[in-house]
């Protein structure tokens, strides 16, 4: 009998474990409806959050913005930017790969690899370009140089603005200048570039180097111009439809064309700024015409002198 009992007694211990369990599990299973209801709940939520109930086109210059705020010397931040808000809503990727407008910024430096620049190259599609070209090369990383500027080039047709900071240095700037020296960049509207003054033998053998494709029909639509270290040649001309014309001039004194003044007289140029030691010029008064001139800047020694070269009772301020 003792043996029975104990028997009936661990039937029902277990009959009872077994009532515990079936409640413990009918409790688990109605929290995971009520976490479901509320995940559910939440999904709709941020469908609907404010952000996400914004027009395509609008979200679109968000994120623009969001990926264009980059620290300053980051330059690969616009990059993994990109990638880092794909990750934020599966809308947000497929606008993010989907807009050509995002890839149109390329930066041709260090911190970029050849595959990021081709990325943006096939991803930009048909958009124009932005090239900007910066941070001073190490020997190791110079070698990828080649390789991103075939990338680029392949599309110049498409370049819509090129900027070459001082900091890229001579070598660099010297080498990224000779491999488009011969280009038709048909789309470009905007160059800021600096020109590395001629050496003492250049300039007694009359050579001063200016970018061939900044000369009369390789740059067609060409509305903006900047050169640094700016050493004239005799046969500068400023490019038919330039509006915005920046000359800086080195400050040492090389023996450029200082008859390059009277190619200044433009139908189109809107804002000239000059600037630099212009003492060895020989000005000749009113030889300057710019009848559609609205600003005019002067950082030169002979400010004076400019000024009487110009068309007469010309408004204009003296920096």
């Amino acid at each position: 009998m003792d043996e029975l009992a104990k028997a009936r007694i661990q039937l029902a211990c277990l009959e009872q474990q077994e009532r515990d369990l079936l409640r413990r599990l009918k409790d688990v299973r109605s929290a995971v409806e009520l976490q479901r209801a509320r995940i559910d709940a939440l999904v709709r939520s941020i469908e609907h959050a404010p952000i996400n109930r914004l027009p395509t086109e609008l979200l679109l210059v968000i994120l623009d913005l969001a990926i264009n705020a980059a620290p300053v010397g980051c330059d690969i931040h616009l990059y993994t930017r990109k990638w880092e808000l794909t990750c934020v809503s599966r809308r947000w990727r497929d606008i993010i790969l989907n807009s050509p407008a995002l890839w149109t910024s390329i930066k041709l430096t260090p911190a970029w690899d050849v595959s990021v620049v081709k990325v943006h190259v096939t991803r930009s599609r048909v958009r124009l370009l932005d090239i900007e070209v910066g941070q001073p090369w190490r020997s190791k990383g110079r070698d990828t140089l080649p390789a991103q500027l075939d990338a680029v080039v392949s599309s110049a047709h498409r370049w819509r603005s090129l900027i070459i900071h001082n900091s890229a240095g001579y070598m660099l700037t010297t080498h990224v200048l000779a491999r488009i020296d011969y280009l038709k960049l048909s789309s470009l509207t905007h160059v800021s570039i600096p020109l590395y003054p001629p050496t003492i033998r250049e300039q007694d053998e009359g050579k001063l180097y200016y970018p061939n494709f900044l000369r009369l029909g390789r740059t067609s639509n060409l509305k903006s111009l900047e050169l640094r270290n700016f050493v004239a040649p005799n046969d500068f001309q400023i490019p038919p439809g330039l509006t915005d014309l920046l000359l800086k001039l080195p400050d040492v004194r090389p023996s450029g064309s200082s008859s390059f003044l009277s190619s200044l007289s433009s139908k189109t140029l809107r804002n000239l700024s000059l600037s630099g030691d212009i003492d060895h010029w020989l000005l000749q008064p009113d030889t300057i015409h710019l009848p559609f001139l609205e600003r005019l800047e002067l950082r030169v020694s002979k400010a004076k002198d400019v000024l009487e070269a110009f068309i007469p009772l010309l408004s204009c301020s003296v920096a």
